[in-house]
């Protein structure tokens, strides 16, 4: 039987010799993260189990990025505990060094054809390099920490195969909205999203990890894209252990599959106006904008926000409009420092901030007060998830936010460009 790289993966780990969608397996699991908003609760639910010991403090991983530094008293308690177990059972503990889903492909944490999972929905990110990756519950965590082990259900895949070049002002950001407007928010859910096509082949690292990112919001429980030689010069310098590729088979069963003309795609903005409400961004343009945010693991990158500074170089971002940018680790940071992209976004009156989830989390750094409206480029919009439940979110690309942030209003880019 043929079989998607989705099901080699699950094979490999679960020692069976052939497995199919639906089937329910046990996993031997490569790797875990937990972030400070839930590792406190799992740390709970592992007390209970009675385990003096973890199953393996070398391949899990603590992460404070969600509320760094702490807003909250509760915060500053979370971290306690983190770092009190952290120190207890020797586990890698990171702190204010970005967010979870740049950290672990940045760190060399997860490797292709392996299975990684995390106390977050957005751990289909890692797919860009080949691995299955998903997001877990705290419950189910607790008992990985235990034993490596997980059950699982076989997905069944959804093949996506992109072709054709970009039009001017497109990226992977709108490369994603397009999809999640035609699948819509359930229509992938508990399956794979595989990529494919000379246009994913042409992506950069970075846009393949924005497509993975956002795979989640279409239902899927994980997305895939097959390792390639810009997966292995990713990896290079990261990882010192051996890695298995996995591939497709040429004629796998897919359970739907889907062609894409790039060339179609327009510049994409999800409105708050409904869960699957996306659309052209020239169909809400000129709806005044109080605030832009550009950062989260889906734009955080360096070449996010080199497009950003290209646009912001000798422009002022509009007085009344506040611009919040995030780097998605220390190491963007630097990066931006040292190659004088920080000083641009900074002179263009940009308001930056440590690398951290920030405003994508909504607890901190620029919530929205009633009636505000904001044009960003995290994942998620649901009403009253960013500040005060009558504000507005606009889900877009980094190069139509910063347009968006000189002329004060939601603006397709080709306009300036």
């Amino acid at each position: 039987m043929k079989k998607t790289i989705t099901q080699k993966i699950l094979e490999s780990r679960s020692g069976r010799n052939s497995i199919v969608p639906g089937d329910i397996i046990s996993v031997n699991v490569d790797g875990v993260f937990s972030h400070d908003v839930f590792t406190p609760f799992v740390i709970d639910k592992f007390r209970k189990l009675r385990k003096k010991t973890v199953w393996d403090n070398n391949r899990i991983f603590f992460i404070i990025d969600h509320e760094i530094p702490a807003s909250t008293e509760e915060a500053g308690l979370c971290y306690r505990k983190m770092f009190a177990f952290s120190n207890e059972h020797k586990i890698t503990l990171h702190m204010g060094d970005g967010i979870c889903h740049q950290l672990i492909p940045e760190s060399g944490y997860v490797l292709p054809g392996q299975v990684f999972l995390g106390t977050d929905s957005h751990t289909v990110t890692y797919g860009a390099i080949g691995a299955f990756a998903t997001g877990i519950g705290t419950t189910e965590m607790a008992y990985v920490w235990a034993t490596g082990k997980i059950w699982l259900r076989v997905p069944e895949t959804i093949k996506v195969e992109i072709s054709g070049e970009l039009r001017e002002g497109c990226s992977a950001k709108d490369v994603i909205l397009y999809l999640i407007r035609q699948i819509k928010s359930d229509g992938a859910t508990y399956k794979t999203i595989e990529f494919c096509g000379d246009t994913i082949r042409n992506f950069s690292m970075s846009e393949r990890f924005t497509l993975c990112n956002m795979s989640v919001e279409m239902g899927a429980k994980n997305a895939i894209i097959e390792p390639d030689e810009k997966t292995v010069e990713f990896l290079k310098d990261k990882v010192k252990n051996d890695y298995e590729i996995f591939k497709s088979d040429e004629k796998a069963s897919y359970s739907e599959t889907l062609f894409i003309n790039a060339s179609n795609i327009q510049p994409m903005v999800w409105s708050p106006e409904g869960i699957d409400n996306i659309m052209p961004v020239k169909e809400v343009e000129g709806v005044k904008v109080n605030q832009v945010f550009i950062g989260s693991c889906t734009n955080g990158r360096f070449e996010d926000f080199e497009i950003v500074a290209k646009i912001l170089d000798s422009k002022k971002v509009k007085p009344g409009v506040r611009l919040i940018v995030t780097p998605a680790s220390r190491a963007v940071y630097e990066k931006l420092i040292d190659t004088g992209i920080l000083k641009v976004l900074s002179r263009a009156g940009a308001i930056i901030t440590n690398p951290y989830c920030g405003f994508c989390m909504g607890k901190n750094g620029g919530r929205l007060s009633e009636g505000d409206i904001c044009i960003a480029t995290n994942n998620r919009n649901f009403p009253g998830r960013l500040g005060h439940v009558k504000s507005k979110v606009f889900l877009a690309s980094p190069l139509t936010a910063a347009v968006s942030a000189v002329t004060g209003e939601i603006t397709d880019p080709r306009r300036i460009l």
